[in-house]
Protein backbone atom coordinates (compact mmCIF):
# COMPACT_ATOMS: atom_id res chain seq x y z
CA UNK A 1 0.00 0.00 0.00
CA UNK A 2 1.33 3.48 -1.13
CA UNK A 3 1.70 5.58 1.94
CA UNK A 4 2.02 9.71 1.43
CA UNK A 5 2.15 11.78 4.72
CA UNK A 6 1.40 15.64 4.41
CA UNK A 7 1.71 18.31 7.10
CA UNK A 8 0.37 21.51 7.92
CA UNK A 9 -0.72 22.42 4.34
CA UNK A 10 -2.17 19.46 3.09
CA UNK A 11 -1.14 20.01 -0.39
CA UNK A 12 2.15 19.48 0.06
CA UNK A 13 4.07 16.16 1.00
CA UNK A 14 6.48 15.78 2.99
CA UNK A 15 10.34 14.29 1.47
CA UNK A 16 10.69 12.69 4.58
CA UNK A 17 8.92 12.36 8.31
CA UNK A 18 11.61 12.32 10.90
CA UNK A 19 10.01 10.31 14.95
CA UNK A 20 11.04 7.89 17.13
CA UNK A 21 10.11 4.68 17.75
CA UNK A 22 9.24 2.39 20.39
CA UNK A 23 12.69 1.96 21.16
CA UNK A 24 13.29 5.67 21.29
CA UNK A 25 15.43 5.88 18.31
CA UNK A 26 15.29 8.33 15.75
CA UNK A 27 13.80 6.83 12.13
CA UNK A 28 12.85 8.73 8.79
CA UNK A 29 10.23 7.20 6.60
CA UNK A 30 9.85 7.87 2.55
CA UNK A 31 6.82 10.61 2.24
CA UNK A 32 6.02 9.12 -1.19
CA UNK A 33 7.13 5.02 -0.27
CA UNK A 34 6.22 4.76 3.54
CA UNK A 35 9.07 2.91 3.66
CA UNK A 36 11.46 3.37 6.52
CA UNK A 37 14.86 4.39 5.09
CA UNK A 38 16.54 5.00 8.00
CA UNK A 39 17.87 4.69 11.85
CA UNK A 40 19.57 5.76 13.84
CA UNK A 41 20.15 7.05 18.27
CA UNK A 42 21.46 10.80 16.59
CA UNK A 43 19.17 12.69 14.62
CA UNK A 44 22.11 14.37 12.84
CA UNK A 45 23.02 10.75 11.19
CA UNK A 46 19.23 10.30 9.95
CA UNK A 47 19.24 14.04 8.76
CA UNK A 48 22.63 13.26 6.80
CA UNK A 49 21.59 10.21 5.29
CA UNK A 50 18.48 12.06 3.84
CA UNK A 51 20.23 14.99 2.62
CA UNK A 52 23.00 12.59 0.92
CA UNK A 53 19.98 10.65 -0.51
CA UNK A 54 17.69 13.45 -2.05
CA UNK A 55 18.73 16.46 -3.47
CA UNK A 56 16.17 18.87 -1.56
CA UNK A 57 13.12 18.93 -0.45
CA UNK A 58 10.99 19.18 3.05
CA UNK A 59 11.45 17.18 6.27
CA UNK A 60 8.85 16.76 8.72
CA UNK A 61 10.07 16.01 12.36
CA UNK A 62 7.62 14.71 14.93
CA UNK A 63 7.00 16.07 18.22
CA UNK A 64 9.67 14.59 20.01
CA UNK A 65 13.27 15.18 22.30
CA UNK A 66 16.28 14.50 19.84
CA UNK A 67 19.36 14.48 20.66
CA UNK A 68 22.51 14.98 19.08
CA UNK A 69 26.00 15.28 19.84
CA UNK A 70 27.25 16.92 15.66
CA UNK A 71 26.73 19.23 13.68
CA UNK A 72 23.31 19.49 11.70
CA UNK A 73 24.72 21.18 8.43
CA UNK A 74 21.63 21.90 6.39
CA UNK A 75 22.70 21.83 2.42
CA UNK A 76 20.65 24.05 -0.70
CA UNK A 77 16.59 22.85 -0.91
CA UNK A 78 15.69 21.44 2.15
CA UNK A 79 13.18 22.82 4.32
CA UNK A 80 13.39 21.34 8.04
CA UNK A 81 10.18 21.78 10.07
CA UNK A 82 8.77 20.53 13.30
CA UNK A 83 5.44 19.33 14.45
CA UNK A 84 4.83 22.29 16.24
CA UNK A 85 7.25 24.69 18.20
CA UNK A 86 8.09 24.04 21.58
CA UNK A 87 7.08 19.92 20.77
CA UNK A 88 10.13 19.72 18.67
CA UNK A 89 13.41 19.85 20.74
CA UNK A 90 16.74 18.89 19.20
CA UNK A 91 18.78 19.22 22.13
CA UNK A 92 22.26 20.24 20.18
CA UNK A 93 25.74 19.38 21.53
CA UNK A 94 28.14 19.94 18.31
CA UNK A 95 29.31 23.14 17.71
CA UNK A 96 27.45 24.95 15.73
CA UNK A 97 23.91 22.78 16.66
CA UNK A 98 23.00 23.36 13.22
CA UNK A 99 24.42 25.40 10.25
CA UNK A 100 23.77 26.92 7.10
CA UNK A 101 26.68 26.59 5.29
CA UNK A 102 28.17 28.66 2.21
CA UNK A 103 26.19 29.51 -1.07
CA UNK A 104 23.33 27.66 0.46
CA UNK A 105 20.10 28.46 -1.30
CA UNK A 106 16.22 27.86 -0.46
CA UNK A 107 16.63 26.74 3.13
CA UNK A 108 13.91 27.07 5.75
CA UNK A 109 13.98 25.84 9.61
CA UNK A 110 10.41 26.15 11.09
CA UNK A 111 9.09 24.99 14.25
CA UNK A 112 11.82 23.73 16.12
CA UNK A 113 13.47 24.69 19.91
CA UNK A 114 16.96 24.19 19.74
CA UNK A 115 19.35 24.12 22.81
CA UNK A 116 22.06 22.57 25.21
CA UNK A 117 20.26 21.21 27.88
CA UNK A 118 22.75 19.34 29.65
CA UNK A 119 25.30 21.05 32.10
CA UNK A 120 26.20 24.89 31.65
CA UNK A 121 26.43 26.77 29.08
CA UNK A 122 29.78 26.15 26.81
CA UNK A 123 32.00 29.22 25.76
CA UNK A 124 31.92 30.05 22.54
CA UNK A 125 28.89 27.89 21.73
CA UNK A 126 26.69 28.86 18.93
CA UNK A 127 23.31 27.49 18.27
CA UNK A 128 22.72 28.50 14.72
CA UNK A 129 25.47 29.28 12.33
CA UNK A 130 24.74 30.84 9.21
CA UNK A 131 26.50 31.40 6.39
CA UNK A 132 30.87 31.56 5.73
CA UNK A 133 29.84 33.06 2.19
CA UNK A 134 26.94 34.20 -0.09
CA UNK A 135 23.63 32.58 0.82
CA UNK A 136 20.58 33.03 -1.21
CA UNK A 137 16.83 33.31 0.10
CA UNK A 138 16.87 31.66 3.88
CA UNK A 139 14.62 31.92 6.75
CA UNK A 140 14.40 30.75 10.29
CA UNK A 141 10.14 31.19 11.63
CA UNK A 142 8.98 30.04 15.11
CA UNK A 143 12.53 29.47 16.51
CA UNK A 144 13.48 28.63 19.68
CA UNK A 145 16.99 28.90 20.87
CA UNK A 146 18.42 28.32 24.41
CA UNK A 147 21.39 27.93 26.15
CA UNK A 148 24.09 28.87 24.09
CA UNK A 149 26.60 31.71 24.19
CA UNK A 150 25.51 33.31 21.01
CA UNK A 151 22.13 31.91 19.60
CA UNK A 152 22.11 32.89 16.06
CA UNK A 153 25.09 33.58 14.47
CA UNK A 154 25.06 35.64 10.71
CA UNK A 155 28.63 35.48 10.12
CA UNK A 156 29.06 36.25 5.76
CA UNK A 157 25.18 36.79 4.69
CA UNK A 158 26.00 38.24 1.29
CA UNK A 159 23.13 37.60 -0.95
CA UNK A 160 19.49 38.12 -1.20
CA UNK A 161 17.23 38.07 1.84
CA UNK A 162 17.45 36.54 4.93
CA UNK A 163 14.07 36.16 7.14
CA UNK A 164 14.07 36.02 10.77
CA UNK A 165 10.63 35.71 11.92
CA UNK A 166 9.40 34.72 15.25
CA UNK A 167 12.50 34.04 16.98
CA UNK A 168 12.73 33.61 21.26
CA UNK A 169 16.09 33.05 22.57
CA UNK A 170 15.84 32.24 26.26
CA UNK A 171 19.43 31.76 28.64
CA UNK A 172 22.18 32.82 26.10
CA UNK A 173 24.56 35.32 26.81
CA UNK A 174 23.88 36.81 22.91
CA UNK A 175 21.31 36.68 21.18
CA UNK A 176 21.90 37.61 17.57
CA UNK A 177 25.52 38.11 16.19
CA UNK A 178 26.53 39.48 12.99
CA UNK A 179 29.66 39.65 11.38
CA UNK A 180 28.81 40.50 7.99
CA UNK A 181 25.45 40.94 6.30
CA UNK A 182 23.41 42.58 3.48
CA UNK A 183 19.48 42.26 2.97
CA UNK A 184 18.03 40.75 6.88
CA UNK A 185 15.01 41.18 8.18
CA UNK A 186 14.44 40.46 11.49
CA UNK A 187 10.62 40.52 12.63
CA UNK A 188 8.82 39.31 15.64
CA UNK A 189 12.17 38.72 18.35
CA UNK A 190 12.14 38.18 21.39
CA UNK A 191 15.36 37.96 23.68
CA UNK A 192 15.01 36.89 27.50
CA UNK A 193 18.17 36.85 29.10
CA UNK A 194 18.78 35.75 33.08
CA UNK A 195 21.34 33.30 34.15
CA UNK A 196 21.53 32.83 37.91
CA UNK A 197 19.88 35.96 38.39
CA UNK A 198 22.42 37.69 36.94
CA UNK A 199 21.82 40.60 33.87
CA UNK A 200 24.86 39.71 32.13
CA UNK A 201 23.24 38.94 27.88
CA UNK A 202 23.42 40.78 24.63
CA UNK A 203 20.11 41.29 22.60
CA UNK A 204 22.05 42.51 19.28
CA UNK A 205 25.71 42.32 18.60
CA UNK A 206 27.53 43.74 15.49
CA UNK A 207 30.79 42.35 15.32
CA UNK A 208 32.04 38.97 14.06
CA UNK A 209 33.27 36.08 16.52
CA UNK A 210 36.82 36.13 18.15
CA UNK A 211 39.09 34.72 15.20
CA UNK A 212 36.82 34.61 12.28
CA UNK A 213 36.15 37.75 9.77
CA UNK A 214 34.68 41.20 10.30
CA UNK A 215 32.78 43.08 7.38
CA UNK A 216 30.25 45.18 6.87
CA UNK A 217 25.95 45.66 7.67
CA UNK A 218 23.41 46.77 5.33
CA UNK A 219 20.05 47.19 4.73
CA UNK A 220 19.19 44.85 8.33
CA UNK A 221 16.00 45.75 9.80
CA UNK A 222 14.30 44.88 13.07
CA UNK A 223 10.51 45.23 13.83
CA UNK A 224 7.90 44.32 16.46
CA UNK A 225 10.72 42.54 18.94
CA UNK A 226 11.64 43.11 22.05
CA UNK A 227 15.05 42.48 24.13
CA UNK A 228 14.62 41.84 27.99
CA UNK A 229 16.44 41.91 30.97
CA UNK A 230 20.06 42.05 29.22
CA UNK A 231 23.38 43.60 29.95
CA UNK A 232 23.36 45.19 26.64
CA UNK A 233 20.56 45.65 24.19
CA UNK A 234 22.42 46.42 21.03
CA UNK A 235 26.44 46.96 20.58
CA UNK A 236 28.72 47.49 17.96
CA UNK A 237 32.37 45.78 18.75
CA UNK A 238 35.01 46.12 16.14
CA UNK A 239 36.00 45.12 12.15
CA UNK A 240 32.15 46.03 11.56
CA UNK A 241 31.76 48.86 9.34
CA UNK A 242 28.89 50.88 6.82
CA UNK A 243 26.40 49.62 9.06
CA UNK A 244 22.88 50.67 7.98
CA UNK A 245 20.27 49.29 10.61
CA UNK A 246 16.68 50.01 11.67
CA UNK A 247 14.94 49.73 14.47
CA UNK A 248 11.08 49.87 14.15
CA UNK A 249 7.92 49.26 16.94
CA UNK A 250 10.84 47.79 19.51
CA UNK A 251 11.13 47.52 23.10
CA UNK A 252 13.95 47.65 25.03
CA UNK A 253 13.02 46.64 28.54
CA UNK A 254 15.23 46.46 31.46
CA UNK A 255 18.48 46.65 30.70
CA UNK A 256 21.09 46.51 33.14
CA UNK A 257 23.73 49.08 31.64
CA UNK A 258 23.24 50.31 28.17
CA UNK A 259 20.90 50.61 25.63
CA UNK A 260 22.93 50.96 22.98
CA UNK A 261 26.84 51.40 22.91
CA UNK A 262 29.74 51.53 20.84
CA UNK A 263 32.98 49.73 22.15
CA UNK A 264 35.66 50.30 19.03
CA UNK A 265 36.75 52.38 16.87
CA UNK A 266 36.83 50.38 13.95
CA UNK A 267 33.67 51.65 12.02
CA UNK A 268 32.64 53.60 9.23
CA UNK A 269 29.68 55.59 8.81
CA UNK A 270 27.04 53.51 10.78
CA UNK A 271 23.69 54.68 9.99
CA UNK A 272 21.40 53.79 13.01
CA UNK A 273 17.69 54.39 12.84
CA UNK A 274 15.00 53.74 16.17
CA UNK A 275 11.18 54.78 15.70
CA UNK A 276 7.90 54.01 16.82
CA UNK A 277 9.93 52.48 19.94
CA UNK A 278 9.98 52.20 23.81
CA UNK A 279 12.88 52.51 26.57
CA UNK A 280 11.96 50.91 30.05
CA UNK A 281 14.15 50.56 32.78
CA UNK A 282 12.01 47.67 34.56
CA UNK A 283 12.56 46.23 37.61
CA UNK A 284 16.39 46.29 37.51
CA UNK A 285 16.48 49.73 37.40
CA UNK A 286 20.03 50.33 36.67
CA UNK A 287 20.32 51.80 33.41
CA UNK A 288 23.12 53.98 33.07
CA UNK A 289 22.81 55.10 29.53
CA UNK A 290 20.63 54.86 26.63
CA UNK A 291 23.93 55.66 24.53
CA UNK A 292 27.19 54.83 25.23
CA UNK A 293 30.01 55.17 23.18
CA UNK A 294 34.17 53.81 24.26
CA UNK A 295 36.13 56.78 25.63
CA UNK A 296 38.60 54.86 22.89
CA UNK A 297 36.62 56.51 19.61
CA UNK A 298 37.32 59.29 18.23
CA UNK A 299 36.16 59.55 14.37
CA UNK A 300 32.93 60.39 13.45
CA UNK A 301 30.27 57.04 13.95
CA UNK A 302 27.59 58.42 11.47
CA UNK A 303 23.95 59.57 11.65
CA UNK A 304 21.41 58.29 14.72
CA UNK A 305 18.02 58.77 14.61
CA UNK A 306 15.45 58.23 17.45
CA UNK A 307 12.11 59.25 16.21
CA UNK A 308 8.88 58.94 18.69
CA UNK A 309 10.75 57.26 21.18
CA UNK A 310 8.62 56.71 24.45
CA UNK A 311 10.95 56.90 26.91
CA UNK A 312 9.58 55.37 30.67
CA UNK A 313 12.02 55.34 33.68
CA UNK A 314 14.77 57.89 33.25
CA UNK A 315 13.76 61.57 34.18
CA UNK A 316 16.08 62.95 31.58
CA UNK A 317 18.36 61.44 28.28
CA UNK A 318 21.23 59.56 29.05
CA UNK A 319 24.57 60.34 26.88
CA UNK A 320 28.15 59.58 27.48
CA UNK A 321 30.77 60.28 25.46
CA UNK A 322 28.77 61.05 22.36
CA UNK A 323 30.48 63.31 19.95
CA UNK A 324 29.75 66.49 19.29
CA UNK A 325 30.10 66.09 15.37
CA UNK A 326 27.89 62.95 15.96
CA UNK A 327 24.49 64.23 14.39
CA UNK A 328 21.75 62.96 17.12
CA UNK A 329 18.13 63.82 16.69
CA UNK A 330 16.00 62.93 19.52
CA UNK A 331 11.99 62.72 19.44
CA UNK A 332 11.07 62.04 23.55
CA UNK A 333 7.55 61.26 24.73
CA UNK A 334 7.05 62.22 28.14
CA UNK A 335 5.39 59.51 30.62
CA UNK A 336 2.38 62.66 31.20
CA UNK A 337 0.80 62.82 28.10
CA UNK A 338 0.58 61.56 24.34
CA UNK A 339 2.60 64.83 22.86
CA UNK A 340 6.08 64.33 20.97
CA UNK A 341 8.75 66.92 22.42
CA UNK A 342 11.35 67.96 20.90
CA UNK A 343 13.93 68.15 23.51
CA UNK A 344 16.90 68.02 21.48
CA UNK A 345 18.17 69.86 17.77
CA UNK A 346 21.57 69.79 15.91
CA UNK A 347 21.04 73.05 15.28
CA UNK A 348 19.19 75.80 16.28
CA UNK A 349 19.07 79.64 15.87
CA UNK A 350 17.65 82.50 17.52
CA UNK A 351 17.88 86.77 18.53
CA UNK A 352 19.28 87.60 22.03
CA UNK A 353 19.61 90.85 23.50
CA UNK A 354 22.56 92.29 25.69
CA UNK A 355 20.79 94.85 27.97
CA UNK A 356 21.79 98.40 27.56
CA UNK A 357 24.94 99.10 30.26
CA UNK A 358 25.70 95.55 29.86
CA UNK A 359 28.52 93.25 28.30
CA UNK A 360 26.66 89.78 27.68
CA UNK A 361 24.03 87.41 27.77
CA UNK A 362 23.52 84.22 28.18
CA UNK A 363 21.72 81.67 25.64
CA UNK A 364 20.27 78.94 26.60
CA UNK A 365 21.03 76.71 22.79
CA UNK A 366 18.25 74.16 23.32
CA UNK A 367 20.75 71.39 21.83
CA UNK A 368 21.23 67.96 22.60
CA UNK A 369 25.02 68.92 23.37
CA UNK A 370 27.14 71.30 23.41
CA UNK A 371 27.38 72.85 20.10
CA UNK A 372 31.09 73.38 17.99
CA UNK A 373 29.84 75.89 15.73
CA UNK A 374 28.17 79.09 16.97
CA UNK A 375 27.90 81.94 14.39
CA UNK A 376 27.06 85.68 15.33
CA UNK A 377 25.56 88.75 13.53
CA UNK A 378 24.26 92.29 15.07
CA UNK A 379 20.94 93.07 14.27
CA UNK A 380 22.49 97.09 14.36
CA UNK A 381 26.06 98.77 15.45
CA UNK A 382 27.86 96.93 17.90
CA UNK A 383 29.87 99.53 20.20
CA UNK A 384 32.80 97.20 20.14
CA UNK A 385 33.63 93.52 19.47
CA UNK A 386 31.04 90.24 19.77
CA UNK A 387 32.26 86.73 21.03
CA UNK A 388 30.96 83.59 22.60
CA UNK A 389 32.18 82.16 25.88
CA UNK A 390 30.97 79.23 28.70
CA UNK A 391 29.71 77.05 25.90
CA UNK A 392 28.09 73.65 27.97
CA UNK A 393 25.38 71.47 27.29
CA UNK A 394 22.83 73.90 27.53
CA UNK A 395 23.56 77.45 26.98
CA UNK A 396 26.44 79.83 25.82
CA UNK A 397 27.21 83.42 26.74
CA UNK A 398 27.45 86.09 23.98
CA UNK A 399 29.91 89.04 25.09
CA UNK A 400 31.05 92.17 24.24
CA UNK A 401 33.80 94.46 25.21
CA UNK A 402 32.14 97.87 25.01
CA UNK A 403 28.89 97.79 26.94
CA UNK A 404 25.87 99.56 24.21
CA UNK A 405 24.26 102.37 25.31
CA UNK A 406 20.94 100.89 24.25
CA UNK A 407 19.81 97.24 23.68
CA UNK A 408 21.95 95.56 21.18
CA UNK A 409 19.94 92.08 19.66
CA UNK A 410 22.05 89.48 18.10
CA UNK A 411 21.32 86.94 15.99
CA UNK A 412 22.77 83.71 17.09
CA UNK A 413 22.82 80.20 14.96
CA UNK A 414 24.60 77.24 16.21
CA UNK A 415 25.04 73.58 15.79
CA UNK A 416 26.94 70.44 17.13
Amino acid sequence: MLRVERYFNPNVEASYIIFKDSSGRVCARNGTTGVIDFCDDDISNVLSAIFSKIGGGRIFIRSGYYTTKNTIVIPSYFTLEGEARPAVVIDGYGNPAIKIPENAEYVKLKNLWIGRFRGQIASGSVGIWIGEGRIHIVSLKDITVSFYNTAVYIENQWGNMLTIRNLTVHNSYEGIRIGNANHVHVENYHFDEVINGQWEGRGIVFGPLPGRPGGQVQLVSFKRSHVFCARRAVEWEANVGGARVDFENFEFEDQAEYVISFLAEQYMSVFLSIKNSWILTGAKNTLQYIVYIDPSITQNIGFMSLRDVTINGPSTLKFTNVPEYWKLLIYYEPDSGRQYVNVGYTRNKGVATITAGTTRVTVNHGLIFAPNKVFLTPLGQPPGKLWVENITSTSFDIVTDTAPTVNLNVSWYAEV
